[in-house]
C-alpha cells in the first residue's frame, strides 16, 4: 500500500502544482488508472486512507458532477512533523545524512514535482524548503505503511 499511496500522492501533487483553481483538480478514475496503473479498488483504499490522514479532501463539483481533489500540505507538513519528533530519540530506518536531512523516498517520475524537504536543525525543529523540481517524500514518516 505504501508504493501505491506514494504513487497516487504523487500524481495528486502533479496535478494541483498545474491547476488554476486554487489548487483543486478534476480527474476521473479512469484518469488516474491511465496515469498510475492503479486499479478503481485501489484507488478507493488509497482514497481512504489519504481522506482518513486529513491529507486529501475530495469535494463533488460541476453538471455533470465530478470529483475535484487537493492535498492539504498542512496536514502533510504537520503529520511530518509529529512523526519526526516522535521518531527524533529512535534510530532511522534510513540514518540522517551528515548534512542533517532526513532521507526520503523519491515519489513519481516527472521532474515537474514540488520538492518538499524536511530538515532537522540543532534544535530539533522542523525546517520547510519548497520549490518546484520533485517531490520526496517518505510516507512511512506519516504512518501510512505497507
Amino acid at each position: 500500500m505504501n508504493t501505491n499511496c506514494a504513487l497516487f500522492l504523487s500524481q495528486c501533487l502533479h496535478w494541483q502544482r498545474h491547476t488554476k483553481y486554487d489548487g483543486w483538480f478534476a480527474h476521473t478514475i479512469e484518469q488516474f488508472e491511465f496515469e498510475t496503473g492503479l486499479s478503481t479498488d485501489e484507488q478507493r483504499s488509497i482514497k481512504k486512507t489519504l481522506k482518513n490522514k486529513g491529507i486529501l479532501k475530495i469535494e463533488r463539483r460541476g453538471n455533470p458532477c465530478k470529483n475535484w481533489y487537493t492535498i492539504d500540505l498542512e496536514v502533510l507538513y504537520t503529520l511530518l512533523e509529529k512523526q519526526v519528533e516522535k521518531s527524533t530519540n529512535k534510530k532511522w530506518e534510513n540514518p540522517t545524512s551528515s548534512n542533517g536531512k532526513i532521507p526520503h523516498q523519491e515519489v513519481g517520475k516527472s521532474h515537474n514535482y514540488i520538492n518538499k524537504e524536511v530538515i532537522i536543525n540543532s534544535n530539533n525543529k522542523i525546517k520547510k524548503n519548497i520549490n518546484t523540481k520533485k517531490t520526496f517524500i517518505n510516507l512511512n514518516l506519516i504512518g501510512i505503511t505497507d
